[in-house]
């Protein structure tokens, strides 16, 4: 399960009923965009540097219209220095509105602010949160984004021919089903998720480090012209604003919110998709690897990664299938295009009752339903027990498991134990 904003007892900065019902307030006005709020947003991002990012730390407590106007004194109680605090008051008094806003419309970009109907809600789950998103996409694109799963594809710059090709060969499978392909629009494993994803007509996205306008690497214009046509080009940092050694660890921070999983192509034991893998991680995101040869040093942090218990991405339709049961609880109601079809008409977790349940294996299309849950008839019983008693592979009954459980039809009784709902 993806971590909550914070606790019911933590309330706000010292979980005191007042800051409770502050941010009761505030998690129930989204949507409701004021002039304020829409402002105080904008300028938020635009100090977004790393001296002043404790403050939008405060994002999961408080509106933005709240923090944009605080003295310096409250800030100070938030935990900003008294120096950082001053000198925050200061630089916002100075902000040049005007440029920014020319700089956005001369890009066709747009600016969507915390609490916005539009901003992606599972940011909310990041320690420090964006105060709002610059978008350069297609309106028709950007709400697509919002309601369909989402992947992030990632890898080395230096990625080998083989990783190319997988790169692109699994977005092109994730994007066929629907699913939007998010990466960094790096060389090497990310221009490769992008370009396979706009290959087969689908939906990708690019977090860049820099502003939606700095189309960097240079090589890469033409993608990026591409990926702003057909999909999305998003940041946390204004336009004009240059990448910088350490904006691509934040940018990273982005990519794996958005991403309901993330799949790491090709990782050295220091690449920055790794950081990205961690992000997902520390977020409650499943992480996929692929696998390489023992001793080969782009391969080295996949394996790695696979050793603590990264899911093995071997087929791109296996990949795609894994990652619609690893991520349909998170996902909620985002579903792709194979899933929609499959759920027209059927019955859902949601709207069935727990009565005749056991028999429940007609209900579902999964193959090996019936089976598994014949198993169960006789109680509780394990992965180990139920693969030898079924006939399946472990991997077999571990993926239906997952669907029956999801589907309501199976529940966990302990570790890697279950057992019939009713």
């Amino acid at each position: 399960m993806l971590p909550d904003a914070m606790t019911e007892d933590e309330g706000g900065p010292d979980g005191s009923r007042a800051d409770r019902e502050k941010w009761v307030a505030w998690e129930g006005s989204w949507g409701e965009l004021s002039p304020p709020r829409v402002r105080a947003a904008r300028g938020l991002s635009l100090l977004a540097t790393t001296r002043f990012r404790p403050v939008l730390s405060l994002l999961r407590e408080f509106p933005p219209e709240e923090l944009w106007s605080a003295p310096s004194a409250a800030l100070r109680g938030w935990g900003l220095s008294p120096h950082s605090a001053e000198e925050f008051v200061i630089r916002r008094d100075r902000i040049s509105w005007g440029a920014t806003a020319e700089a956005l419309s001369n890009c066709e970009g747009r600016f969507v602010p915390v609490g916005s109907a539009e901003y992606p809600r599972e940011l909310m789950h990041l320690t420090v949160p964006p105060a709002g998103l610059f978008v350069r996409a297609p309106l028709p694109a950007w709400e697509r984004l919002l309601g369909v799963p989402r992947v992030g594809v990632v890898g080395t710059r230096s990625v080998t021919v083989s990783g190319l090709s997988t790169a692109g060969s699994f977005s092109a499978a994730f994007a066929t089903e629907g699913i939007a392909v998010v990466s960094g629009l790096a060389l090497g494993a990310d221009g490769a998720a992008h370009r396979g994803a706009l290959e087969v007509g689908g939906l990708t996205v690019a977090v860049l480090g820099s502003g939606i306008d700095v189309a960097s690497p240079g090589r890469h214009r033409p993608l990026y012209r591409e990926v702003c046509e057909r999909g999305a080009v998003i940041s946390e940092f204004p336009p004009g604003f240059k990448a910088a050694r350490w904006t691509f660890p934040m940018r990273n921070r982005i990519l794996a919110a958005l991403s309901d999983a993330v799949v790491v192509i090709e990782a050295g034991s220091r690449s920055g998709a790794l950081i990205t893998a961690g992000e997902a991680a520390s977020l409650g995101r499943s992480v996929f690897a692929v696998p390489g040869p023992i001793g080969v040093g782009s391969h080295r942090g996949c394996n790695e990664l696979l050793y603590v218990g990264a899911i093995p991405a071997l087929d791109s339709q296996l990949l795609v299938q894994d990652f619609l049961y690893q991520t349909k609880n998170e996902r909620g109601n985002r579903r792709g295009d194979r899933e929609r079809e499959e759920c027209d008409g059927r019955p859902t977790p949601e709207n069935c009752s727990s009565k005749g349940r056991r028999g429940a294996g007609d209900r579902t299309e999964h193959p090996h339903a019936r089976l598994l849950l014949q198993a169960l008839e006789a109680g509780a019983l394990s992965l180990d027990q139920l693969a030898p008693m079924s006939g399946l592979s472990p991997r077999e009954v571990s993926v239906a498991m997952a669907m029956l459980e999801l589907d309501g039809l199976a529940a966990r009784a302990g570790p890697a134990t279950y057992c019939l709902t009713a």
